[in-house]
């Protein structure tokens, strides 16, 4: 489980920092819960180990909170994303294309036939850095050009 926090994205400085500042937070904000228990519970029925509970169960869910906000916000698939663009002629140059990238995870992101050429948009997960599907997939005959661009999900443009 260690490994997972400290990884590419983990425990960096800047983490450490919201993390420390959440937890001073907390402990103000337990204290403020702690003092407004005292004043309006200030007679018979006010327990001081409760209040101290108090001020413990909100630093405790602010850690918890914190723990699942990181491990949520780093659960990224292992690998990289690609969107690949091929332009081909008619034929069967498509299908051997989808074959090339079979290994990989894949989904068909769109298809366009203008004429006697057509576009092929794939959105590729590549385990391996390596990239030499891509020369395959130019030396199938009858493809044009290949483009591959790294995606994470967002688009500006």
């Amino acid at each position: 489980m260690w490994e997972s926090f400290n990884g590419s994205q983990g425990l960096t400085g800047e983490f450490m920092t919201r993390v420390w500042i959440a937890m001073a937070l907390s402990v103000l904000i337990g204290i403020l819960i702690y003092k407004i228990y005292g004043h309006y519970f200030g007679g018979v029925v006010f327990s001081s180990s409760f209040a101290v509970t108090l001020v413990g169960m909100t630093v405790l869910s602010c850690m918890l909170t914190l723990v699942v906000i990181h491990f949520f916000y780093n659960r990224r698939k292992k690998g990289v994303i690609y969107i690949l663009v091929a332009h081909y002629g008619t034929g069967l140059s498509g299908d051997e294309i989808i074959r090339a990238v079979k290994k990989m995870k894949y989904q068909m992101k769109s298809k366009t036939i203008r004429g006697n050429l057509t576009e092929l948009t794939l959105e590729l997960l590549c385990k391996n850095p390596s990239t030499v599907f891509l020369e395959q997939i130019k030396a199938i005959d009858g493809v044009q050009d290949v483009t591959l661009i790294q995606y994470n999900g967002e688009y500006h443009g």
